[in-house]
């Protein structure tokens, strides 16, 4: 330790001592620098034990800076097993000036964390070795980026070998084994096979990679029956298999001995289907048991996919010079197609490199012959050398900017050119399957058309007008006489509403007003601000009343959903009781309000509150002088039971269908003859089917009338 404090080396300078004394604040800064640090710094010396490190090394190993002090070869402990031999072979070269390498360490928890050991040597004044500076900062994330990198490039290859395989002439037979082939360079620990089934449900083995020392499985016959699962289904639902221990797995049981001869532990199949029929399997197999990553999985998957493509592109084209020449015939035919237009016509490839333009556009655009130049040519040029031409230049660019961006189909925007003249333009992104390959673009002159459509357009509003009154005649006679009474019904139940609902909201505001106005020098202040909060609430209530009448007219007319939300229902009978005090009062009736506080119900506020409104307004209506009117809630299965019942007249049962009516228009004055509509009862029948509840009337002539319905009830609210 003596030693390593007099180094000096020209490269590290650890020695804090060589600080100048008139710069002492440099000198702690040096310390607190180094100890504070995130990286973890620690020095060794020729035996390699450490005998200094920062405190980093607790936030990254877990071990404490006394406990590498403690134990000097602690450091050599946590390196990974499987790593170990790696930094032992770069360890030989110790009197390299500047060393780095990536392994793994286990923490002191078990951990495995990926780091970078960056180290430089350190001499004394004699250039004797006397050990390395080391900085160990965190990868994880840069191995993890990695580590998905190198899949992705490895699937990237698979891919590219399939295909070039698959149009290089060669038969499937061949695709297949190449396929295989650079699948076993990825999990060179794994055998992989792929096997047909043919129309008996056998699968026959037809070739196999990386079979190693296990048994050959060519010419092996696999029964699938044995699976002991239904064929047509298993064909139908075309889903992988995956058996992560063959012994343990209950649905191989008849074939387990197979496997075992086989020496196969795990197995991870995917069907090769194409017309919705299996033509065969790709599969993994393990000796012995493991656990299939998603690594793995999914490489198998594509696999599966590719060559699943490849039977059916195989299927259907015998030879690449086929399919080549096919492609230049429908490529020529597009091309001539495109000449053919009217209109100008520009195709891009992915890089916005121009393809083709057609002579139509070099004519629209007064631009020559630019169909044998601008091929190939960035099509931003053309844009901008176009652009001066438009009315509104800057619309038009920003126009092109953002459909491209947004890769989204636009027709028929329309474009005035500084001639007058009138262009329909259309873009067209251009996908294979998902992947975009390009874009199309094509200027139509429509000035002609314009002219004619607005002279068109001129001369029907014209003819519109005169045959206007004609034409309201005919389209009533179409109606026929049952829409008709039920638009008049609809009509006149919405107007009855209006009058029903509108009336009693205002007897607060009247009655407390009129008392404010004849009785305002008796009054307290009290009273007074009892009365004017009473006229405040009333008219607070018709003015919601009024928007609820408004969503119920939309309900009907189907512009409108009833929203359900959790509310408190005890405020809700507060509100309805105010909005109907004074009309309870002038008959003496009492109030029984056995709501709990704290009960909440889940259904549309607005049409439950209209609900209980119209049920205490009936029984206002019906209940004599020094009556009694109970508004209750419980809890019943899960469900808030609400009823309103009165000490009133009641109804007869053979009245109370009735009630539901709309063509029976079923209305009793009340007991001081206060007058009705009728339909009071209908709304409040609908607003409760409309949040999924039913209202129940049990009635004595006499004696008084009980409504009933069913909320739901919020599973946190108590009673």
């Amino acid at each position: 330790m003596k030693n390593l404090k007099e180094l000096n080396s020209s490269e590290v300078k650890l020695n804090t001592n060589d600080v100048p004394e008139e710069l002492p604040n440099q000198k702690t800064l040096f310390e607190l620098f180094v100890e504070k640090s995130d990286i973890w710094e620690f020095l060794v010396d020729e035996q390699g034990n450490v005998v200094y490190t920062n405190s980093a090394c607790e936030m990254i190993t877990g071990y404490e800076c006394c406990e590498f002090r403690n134990e000097k070869n602690l450091f050599s402990k946590i390196i990974f097993d499987n790593d170990k031999r790696k930094t032992v072979e770069v360890a030989h070269e110790y009197k390299v000036n500047t060393l780095t390498i990536e392994y793994r360490v286990q923490t002191k928890t078990s951990n495995l964390v990926w780091v970078q050991h960056k180290s430089r040597a350190v001499y004394d004044h004699n250039n004797e070795y006397r050990g390395r500076k080391v900085c160990v900062s965190v990868i994880d994330e840069f191995k993890d980026r990695e580590k998905k990198l190198v899949e992705a490039q490895n699937r990237l290859k698979l891919t590219h070998s399939i295909f070039y395989e698959l149009v290089s002439e060669q038969s499937i037979e061949n695709v297949v084994r190449s396929a295989l082939y650079q699948t076993n360079t990825m999990f060179p620990e794994l055998r992989i096979t792929y096997a047909t089934i043919n129309e008996s449900g056998l699968m026959q083995v037809k070739y196999s990679q990386n079979i190693d020392d296990r048994l050959d499985a060519e010419g092996e016959v696999f029964d699938a029956s044995l699976l002991k699962m239904d064929r047509g289904k298993f064909y139908k639902i075309a889903r992988p298999y995956i058996s992560s221990n063959i012994e343990e797995d209950n649905l191989l049981h008849s074939y387990r001995k197979h496997f075992r001869r086989l020496q196969l532990g795990a197995v991870l199949v995917m069907p090769l289907q194409y017309s919705k029929i299996i033509n065969g399997v790709i599969c993994f197999d393990s000796r012995e048991a493991r656990e299939w990553n998603q690594h793995e999985i999914k490489t198998l998957s594509n696999i599966a996919d590719f060559l699943s493509l490849s039977l059916k592109l195989a299927s259907i084209m015998d030879k690449q010079k086929r399919a080549e020449r096919k492609y230049r015939e429908v490529s020529s035919r597009m091309l001539n197609l495109m000449d053919t237009l009217i209109g100008g016509i520009i195709f891009e490839d992915v890089n916005s490199r121009i393809v083709h333009v057609n002579k139509s556009f070099c004519k629209l655009f007064l631009m020559d012959e630019c169909f044998k130049k601008l091929p190939n040519s960035a099509s931003a040029n053309l844009f901008n050398d176009i652009s001066p031409l438009f009315e509104e230049t800057d619309k038009f660019i920003e126009f092109v900017s953002n459909v491209v961006t947004e890769r989204k189909t636009v027709l028929k925007k329309v474009f005035k050119l500084k001639n007058d003249h009138i262009f329909e333009m259309d873009y067209i992104p251009v996908f294979l399957g998902n992947e975009y390959t390009g874009r199309l673009w094509h200027f139509r002159d429509v000035s002609d058309e314009v002219k004619s459509k607005e002279e068109l357009e001129r001369n029907t509003l014209l003819l519109r007008r005169k045959t206007e009154d004609l034409s309201n005649l005919n389209q009533k006679l179409l109606v026929s006489e049952e829409e008709l009474k039920k638009t008049n019904a609809e009509k006149d139940k919405f107007f009855s509403i209006l009058a029903h609902d509108l009336r009693h909201p205002f007897s607060p505001i009247l009655g407390f007003s009129e008392i404010l106005i004849e009785e305002a020098e008796t009054l307290t202040s009290d009273e007074v601000m009892e009365y004017a909060s009473i006229i405040y609430n009333s008219s607070k209530n018709l003015h919601k009343l009024v928007e609820n009448l408004l969503q119920w007219s939309r309900v009907q007319s189907g512009r409108i959903s009833i929203t359900p939300e959790l509310f408190n229902l005890y405020d809700i009978v507060e509100t309805c009781k105010t909005v109907y005090l004074v009309s309870a009062r002038k008959k003496n009736i009492i109030f029984n309000i056995s709501v709990p506080q704290n009960i909440n119900v889940y259904a549309d506020q607005n049409s439950i509150d209209t609900v209980i409104r119209n049920l205490i307004s009936n029984s206002i209506k019906f209940t004599p002088a020094n009556g009694e009117i109970s508004i209750k809630a419980e809890l019943n299965n899960g469900q808030v039971l609400v009823s309103v019942s009165d000490t009133g007249v009641g109804i007869k049962k053979a009245d109370i269908d009735k009630l539901f009516r709309i063509d029976a228009q079923f209305s009793t004055p009340g007991t001081e003859k206060e007058k009705g509509s009728g339909l009071g009862l209908i709304l409040v029948k609908e607003f409760l089917e409309l949040n999924n509840s039913t209202l129940n009337i049990t009635s004595t002539p006499g004696s008084g009338t009980v409504f009933e319905f069913n909320l739901p009830v919020d599973n946190k609210s108590t009673l």
